[in-house]
């Protein structure tokens, strides 16, 4: 067991596993605590395409990404330390691990990114929110009273309970329990413009 850790802990597998310990690390905070809402989507993919890396890399969150990487970097750094570049020394083993360094940085992203294909639509920001459109469906008020400035209500979708804010500016007595309409959603204020349903 020493053996092995002190192989993880020696160059050249420390230049993988030491970052892979620090994005595994952010990974779970950042998983637990939701600190950064943004996503590594929002570069486009540019930056996947400048490096000559496959566009899915770019659609995954960036500590997923980094820390599922540096795993399989290490992965490979370890065995080829253990298998190949223990039979080099001098200055041969110096450019050998630089090259091998590179490759296999750029092998684990590859991998990575087969890995992680699945969740690319799961984690993609352009499908985290469904957008619910619900003009023409009905509500119930549930506010004390319905106007042009204030008024609460209620609308089932799928199952779910949803609250709105609403208003009225057609001078209808619109009360706690009452059914309305929704007709448009102001643009500025974001409230729903409702009228009273008399049956």
């Amino acid at each position: 067991m020493s053996s092995f850790l002190s192989v993880l802990l020696s160059y050249p597998v420390a230049v993988f596993f030491i970052p892979f310990c620090v994005f595994a690390l952010l990974m779970i905070i950042d998983l637990m605590l939701n600190i950064s809402d943004t996503n590594s989507s929002d570069m486009d993919g540019s930056w996947a395409t400048t490096l000559f890396l496959p566009p899915v890399i770019a659609q995954i969150p960036l500590p997923i990404t980094l820390c599922i990487s540096t795993f399989l970097a290490t992965v490979m750094a370890y065995y080829l330390e253990s298998l190949l570049l223990g039979q080099f020394s001098g200055l041969m083993i110096d450019g050998i691990t630089v090259i091998t360094l590179v490759v296999v940085l750029y092998v684990a992203l590859f991998l990575s990114a087969q890995l992680l294909r699945p969740l690319a639509p799961l984690l993609c920001k352009e499908n985290s929110f469904a957008v619910v459109t619900i003009e023409g469906k009905r509500a119930f008020v549930r506010s004390a009273i319905v106007n042009s400035e204030q008024g609460e209500g209620i609308i089932t979708e799928a199952g779910n309970e949803i609250q709105i804010d609403i208003y009225n500016n057609l001078n209808e007595n619109i009360q706690y329990g009452d059914e309305v309409l929704i007709l448009a959603q102001d643009d500025n204020t974001k409230r729903y413009l409702v009228s009273k349903i008399t049956e």
